[in-house]
C-alpha cells in the first residue's frame, strides 16, 4: 500500500511522478484501451496485482485531506508531469479531458452564442434580412395568397378571401425565438444535456427573447402573414401553454393554439388513432410508448386540428418522432382545403418562409442524422438547390419524396415563391454536432485532425474552387 504520507507530499509538491505511469495506464489511446485493458504501455499487469487500485484508494484518502489551493496546485502538477515525464500522446490527453468533462469542448461556442456581440448583431441582421424577404415574397405572391388581414389581440377569426391562401412563415423556437441559455450553459457542468432539464426551465415560461425575433413576429402578423412554430419541443399540454405565456410575456401580440406544430402535433389521421388517444397514453410508461410508437402508422387524411397536445410529455415525444419538421411542414401545403383554425370554417394555407437556426429545421428528411459532409453536399447539391432558398429572392417551392430508398426534392403543381433564413447556427448543439456525440471534445477534437490534414489547404485556393 502507498504510504499516504509520502502521497500527499508528492501531490502538492512539484513532482507527483509516483503515480504516473499507473494513472497513466487508465489513458490509453481509445483505439486500444480495451485490448490492453489489463496492462500499462509496457506491457506490465498492472490490474491483476492491485497496484492501480492501490494507487486510486491512496488518491481518494488524501485527496480529502488537501485545502483548495493544495488540490489546485496537485491538478497542476499533474497536468505538467502527465505531459512531461509520462508524455502522454495527443490521443491519450483528448481521451483524459473527455473523462473528466465530455462537453468542455463545446464550452467556446455557448459562450460565444450567448455573450458576443458579433452572435447578437448576426441574429439580429438575420431578421432585418427577413423582413426585406417577407416584404419581396408578399410582391411576388400577391395573386396566390391573401396578405390583407391583420393579426393581433383583438383578432376573433381567421379567414382567407378570393380561394387564395394565407402565407405561413414557419419558425423554429429553440435559439430561432427563445433563448436557451441557462439551459445549455448548466448543461456544460452538469453531465451534458438532459431532455428533462430543459423541460424544467421551458415551463418557467421565463426565456429571453433571441434579438429581432419579436418584431419580426409582430411585422408579418401586421402585414397579412401567419407564422406557426414548428418545433422539436415536446407538445404536451403543459410545455405548449408554458411557450404561449412565454412569447407573450417577450411581446408577441398574436398568440393562438393552433400555431403550435411542434414535436407531437399530427396532421395526418393515424390508422390506430384509438389507441394513440391522450386518454390511453397518459398513464403509459416510456417502454410502453416505444412499442406504441413501433406500431404506428397514418393514414393521406388531414386531421382537422393537427395541433393536439398531450398530457405525458413523454408520449409526444415518442409518438411525434414519428413526424419529422418537414412532414408537418408539407402536409400544411398539401392540404387544398385548409385546417380549421379559429372557428369551423377551413382555411388553405401555404408556406413561404421557414426561419430556423438549424439546418434540420429547413428539410430535416433530407439532413437529420448526417455528418457535415453530407449536410453541406447536400446544401450544395446542383439537383436539390436548396441553397437557392436562402436568398433574397428565393425560390419556386419544392416537397420531399422518397426515390430508391433516399429522400429528394421534386417541384409542385403551381408553385410559389419561399425564402428560407438561417439565424446565425446554432453553435451550442445544433445538428452539425449530431455525429460528434453532441460536443464530446474527444470527437472534436478527431475532427481537427481531419481539417490539420485536409490536403486543400496545402494544395491552396483556385479561381473555380476558391472555398473549402
Amino acid at each position: 500500500m502507498i504510504n499516504k504520507k509520502f502521497l500527499k507530499g508528492a501531490l502538492i509538491g512539484s513532482a507527483p511522478v509516483i503515480l504516473l505511469p499507473s494513472i497513466a495506464a487508465t489513458c490509453q489511446d481509445p483505439a486500444t484501451k480495451n485490448e490492453n485493458s489489463n496492462g500499462d504501455q509496457n506491457g506490465n499487469k498492472i490490474g491483476s496485482n492491485g497496484k492501480i487500485d492501490d494507487v486510486i484508494a491512496s488518491l481518494k484518502a488524501t485527496w480529502s485531506t488537501l485545502k483548495d489551493n493544495e488540490k489546485e496546485n496537485a491538478i497542476t502538477s499533474l497536468a505538467k508531469a502527465m505531459k512531461s515525464d509520462v508524455k502522454l500522446t495527443q490521443d491519450q490527453i483528448h481521451f483524459l479531458i473527455s473523462q473528466l468533462n465530455k462537453d468542455v469542448g463545446t464550452f467556446g461556442a455557448v459562450v460565444w452564442y450567448i455573450t458576443s456581440v458579433e452572435s447578437l448583431i448576426g441574429k439580429a441582421q438575420s431578421y432585418e434580412f427577413a423582413k426585406l424577404a417577407f416584404n419581396k415574397l408578399k410582391e411576388s405572391n400577391k395573386d396566390k395568397f391573401d396578405f390583407n388581414q391583420k393579426f393581433n389581440e383583438q383578432t376573433s377569426k381567421v379567414e382567407a378571401t378570393n380561394s387564395k391562401s394565407l402565407p405561413v412563415v414557419f419558425m423554429d423556437i429553440d435559439e430561432t425565438v427563445l433563448q436557451n441559455d441557462l439551459t445549455e450553459a448548466s448543461a456544460m457542468i452538469n453531465g451534458g444535456y438532459s431532455g428533462a432539464e430543459k423541460e424544467k426551465n421551458d415551463l418557467k415560461a421565463n426565456r429571453f427573447a433571441i434579438p429581432g425575433a419579436v418584431e419580426f413576429i409582430n411585422y408579418v402578423h401586421e402585414n397579412g402573414g401567419l407564422v406557426f412554430y414548428n418545433s422539436d419541443m415536446n407538445q404536451s399540454t403543459a410545455v405548449r401553454d408554458a411557450v404561449k405565456e412565454n412569447l407573450k410575456k417577450v411581446g408577441v401580440k398574436f398568440v393562438q393554439d393552433f400555431q403550435f406544430w411542434m414535436r407531437g402535433s399530427m396532421p395526418y389521421v393515424a390508422e390506430n388513432e384509438s389507441d394513440i388517444s391522450d386518454e390511453k397514453t397518459k398513464g403509459m410508461s416510456d417502454d410502453e410508448l416505444k412499442k406504441l410508437a413501433e406500431r404506428l402508422k397514418f393514414t393521406t387524411n388531414y386531421r382537422e386540428k393537427p395541433w393536439i397536445t398531450w398530457t405525458n410529455s413523454s408520449a409526444a415525444y415518442r409518438l411525434g418522432k414519428k413526424v419529422y419538421k418537414t412532414d408537418r411542414m408539407e402536409a400544411m401545403d398539401k392540404n387544398t382545403e385548409g385546417f380549421k383554425l379559429m372557428g369551423e370554417k377551413k382555411v388553405p394555407l401555404k408556406t413561404i418562409m421557414k426561419i430556423g437556426d438549424n439546418y434540420n429545421d429547413f428539410f430535416d428528411r433530407i439532413s437529420k442524422g448526417k455528418t457535415n459532409s453530407e449536410r453541406v453536399n447536400s446544401f450544395r447539391d446542383k439537383n436539390l438547390e436548396i441553397n437557392k432558398y436562402f436568398s433574397i429572392d428565393g425560390a419556386e417551392v419544392k416537397h420531399t419524396v422518397k426515390k430508391d430508398n433516399k429522400y429528394t426534392l421534386e417541384k409542385v403543381t403551381n408553385p410559389w415563391k419561399q425564402v428560407y433564413v438561417l439565424i446565425p447556427g446554432n453553435s451550442e448543439y445544433g445538428g452539425w454536432l449530431d455525429k460528434l456525440g453532441y460536443g464530446n471534445v474527444y470527437n472534436l477534437y478527431e475532427e481537427i485532425l481531419k481539417i490539420v490534414k485536409n490536403s486543400k489547404y496545402q494544395e491552396g485556393p483556385k479561381p473555380e474552387n476558391n472555398v473549402i
